[in-house]
């Protein structure tokens, strides 16, 4: 089986309509989204239409709580609160109510998916270096850990070595991994393209896959809901 594992639209309509383009021209088995389908971009609704058709196998990420009431925005940066705020306006009950039901975490026997970590999946932490990653191999039993949240595209050993392929990446079976697809809408590694992963039960491997998209639209939308401008800007350069 083949699974395209997607996270972090933020809202980024052209970004998730080129990534949903690519997965169908790959003809994936299954997809998975891991959380915060809305916050930053500009069209939350289009986001949540999209991710509801294209699978039943969604996470709540910290700014999908957020927007459904479900996580206090105190702890946001001022431009992420505003984004909140304004998403809160522009979707309907049917919307917030979906968000606010999303699970925490999703168990596929040997596979686990979240949006932050193990430890908590409900506090929202990263993992973001090796030692954070040795760490949150202890709050989880799966092979592999499927997370977002960082926007940054990686593959974490059980050493806390980083083993981002350039390609396809050949997991040990007998080992552990976790796995962070990187972002559709929001790529924060420097590259302004999307990004989303293919795994491979089959051969127990993954596919790191980059899309360009129509960034240019996706900011000027921002810009015109009135939306903080470093969040237009920001896209531009995969920060």
């Amino acid at each position: 089986m083949r699974i395209g594992i997607i996270s972090d639209i933020h809202g980024n309509l052209e970004a998730l309509q080129a990534v949903v383009a690519k997965i169908d021209e790959l003809n994936l088995d299954k997809i998975v989204c891991l959380g915060d389908i809305v916050g930053y971009g500009a069209d939350p609704s289009e986001c949540i239409k999209i991710v509801k058709s294209i699978t039943s196998n969604t996470v709540a990420g910290n700014h999908d709580y957020a927007v459904g009431g479900l996580t206090s925005i105190n702890y946001f940066a001022p431009v992420a609160r505003e984004a909140v705020e304004w998403t809160r306006t522009v979707l309907n009950s049917s919307e917030l109510a979906f968000l606010r039901f999303l699970p925490l975490t999703i168990n596929w026997g040997a596979v686990l998916f979240l949006h932050s970590s193990p430890d908590s999946p409900d506090m929202w932490n990263y993992i973001l270096t090796g030692s954070d990653a040795i760490v949150q191999f202890r709050f989880f039993k799966e092979s592999v850990l499927f997370v977002g949240h960082t926007h940054v595209p990686a593959i974490w050993n059980e050493e806390g070595k980083y083993l981002y392929p350039a390609e396809v990446y050949r997991m040990d079976p007998r080992k552990r991994y976790i796995v962070n697809p990187g972002s559709v809408g929001q790529p924060r590694d420097g590259i302004e393209d999307a990004s989303f992963v293919v795994f491979n039960t089959d051969k127990w491997s993954i596919e790191m896959v980059r899309v360009k998209y129509d960034v240019e639209t996706a900011s000027q939308k921002i810009k015109q809901a009135e939306l903080p401008i470093i969040l237009a800007e920001r896209i531009k350069h995969g920060q």
